[in-house]
């Protein structure tokens, strides 16, 4: 509620103090502008939710509501138009400018062109030393987006070691054709690549459909058997028949 008289408003919020009991339920919340200074000390009811005190008062101009971070805020579809901008060598000035001619002007485009400048940067530096993690936030974008949308990760000494996630076609299609599945690995062509796997049922039309999609840092029977929970715990049942190759770790994984 206040987040949205905060929009109206014209300024934004951020979350203040935050203290729970032993059980992680809240019992404190303080919700002021983002533009406040640090937080004082108040009592509060720790039995009910209730707002105990409300200021009106600021001490910096309100802004306009487009200039809000909150109005400003990128959907999923937006940030993959400024990756792909990247990668055709569209700057981010131009990629702005690009997207308002689509959307029909610049009030149909809420982020402004330094929010475009902040995520090519941002994802500049990603990409240099954490791609993994760039991998982490864009299933978390998706999931964010696709509510169906499910991944699991597993990582070892901070290091992405394992990754499984289907969308909400591909669990369609196994809840559907999902009795007989074919699971196949593409090896490493080198020792910085993930094993890539593939989980395949055939549909009625006797085409092949994914069903889930892994990645691997290696073959070990810990691999193999983590990717496999990791698929049965999406799709919540077994198939009846799985086809795959002779690797050794494969079969002693199931």
């Amino acid at each position: 509620m206040y987040s949205e008289y905060a929009e109206i408003g014209g300024f934004d919020v951020r979350l203040g103090t935050q203290s729970r009991f032993d059980n992680n339920i809240i019992k404190k919340k303080h919700v002021i502008c983002n533009r406040g200074g640090k937080q004082k000390k108040k009592s509060c009811d720790t039995l009910d939710y209730k707002v105990f005190q409300f200021n009106e008062l600021h001490n910096h101009p309100l802004e306009k509501r487009s200039d809000l971070k909150k109005v400003r805020q990128m959907s999923y579809s937006e940030k993959e138009f400024i990756v792909c901008a990247s990668t055709s060598k569209i700057g981010p000035t131009m990629a702005h400018k690009l997207r308002a001619t689509l959307r029909g002007g610049y009030e149909f485009v809420k982020p402004k062109v330094v929010d475009y400048k902040n995520l090519r940067r941002d994802i500049n530096s990603v990409i240099g030393y954490k791609d993994a993690q760039m991998i982490v936030n864009k299933m978390n974008d998706l999931r964010a987006h696709y509510p169906n949308y499910s991944y699991e990760f597993n990582c070892q000494d901070d290091v992405l070691d394992s990754m499984f996630w289907a969308d909400e076609m591909g669990k369609a299609y196994y809840a559907e054709f999902g009795d007989v599945i074919s699971f196949d690995t593409t090896f490493q062509t080198n020792k910085y690549q993930m094993v890539f796997v593939s989980f395949t049922a055939i549909d009625h039309h006797k085409k092949p459909v994914i069903v889930g999609v892994g990645l691997l840092s290696n073959e070990s029977i810990e691999s193999y058997s983590w990717l496999l929970k990791a698929f049965l715990k999406t799709n919540g049942k077994e198939p009846t028949l799985v086809f795959t190759d002779q690797d050794a770790a494969i079969k002693t994984s199931y």
